[in-house]
């Protein structure tokens, strides 16, 4: 997980608010989630993959938070795909409203 993890982050890294500490708390929250599932599978008797679907939907509502707020996973994928560079975008449109 911890692999899949960074390659998402790698991905958006100039999207983030703050990458450091997103990155921190994206592993932070792996360890944890691994270790508390694994902790009450056992409990409970439960199969392993039960609190997958709670576990990544919260990954991916952190995930969307940690963006910034202009930011879509769409416009990025796209972008990605034709080696088209939002950061060249956004200052030319940032030097076109100081204008």
């Amino acid at each position: 997980m911890l692999p899949a993890a960074v390659m998402v982050l790698m991905s958006v890294w100039e999207q983030l608010l703050s990458p450091k500490r997103t990155a921190c708390q994206a592993m932070l929250f792996i360890l944890l989630t691994c270790a508390s599932g694994a902790a009450v599978c056992c409990w409970q008797g439960w199969v392993t993959n039960t609190l997958l679907l709670p576990f990544m939907a919260l990954a991916f509502v952190l995930f969307r938070r940690a963006l910034k707020p202009n930011v879509s996973l769409i416009t990025q994928i796209e972008a990605q795909r034709s080696g088209f560079d939002l950061k060249r975008k956004n200052e030319g449109a940032d030097a076109n409203i100081m204008a």
